[in-house]
């Protein structure tokens, strides 16, 4: 509250934010969801990173509208956050994020937290990914294909070389 009130104290605030994240106090959360607002991009991904931390899974929706910023920063450090939290909660949201979402780095940290998630129930989602002419997408794709680490993803990923000897690695 004392440097929310201060325009000019957002290093303060983000320093905060930072620490609070990392104070294992859930209470807080309330105080941090309108932040998630805040005019500053810094404060915005802060709040966010702390909410992942210490947040119920359910608060992860607050978090998707983040990821629709002009900022690669904003959306890299939400996916990240996202990433590192996996929250069953926000499954659908991060598959319909994948739907529109530009960069690949950011892409990246979703295709993962989406594997993770999901396990072999992702499959199918991603082969429909895989299926982008975007090599780096692909590429993203195929690595969280990987993250599963099942026989099914594997055979799927055999299954698209020309060459599907089962010798073939790959990764």
């Amino acid at each position: 509250d004392t440097y929310l009130a201060d325009p000019k104290a957002t290093d303060q605030l983000e320093d905060t934010l930072l620490a609070l994240g990392r104070a294992d106090d859930p209470s807080v959360v309330p105080k941090l969801l309108p932040l998630l607002s805040h005019a500053s991009a810094n404060i915005r991904v802060a709040a966010a990173e702390a909410i992942s931390r210490l947040g119920e899974p359910a608060l992860c929706e607050s978090l998707m509208p983040l990821l629709a910023s002009k900022s690669l920063q904003e959306k890299l450090i939400v996916a990240a956050a996202l990433d590192r939290w996996k929250p069953d909660a926000c499954y659908k949201s991060i598959v319909g994020r994948l739907e529109v979402e530009p960069d690949v780095p950011v892409r990246a940290y979703l295709y993962a937290a989406m594997s993770t998630m999901g396990g072999e129930s992702a499959l199918p989602a991603l082969r429909v990914f895989l299926k982008t002419p975007n090599q780096f997408y692909q590429a993203v794709v195929v690595d969280s294909i990987g993250l599963i680490g099942s026989k099914k993803g594997l055979n799927m990923l055999r299954a698209l070389l020309q060459d599907a000897n089962l010798n073939t690695v790959a990764h």
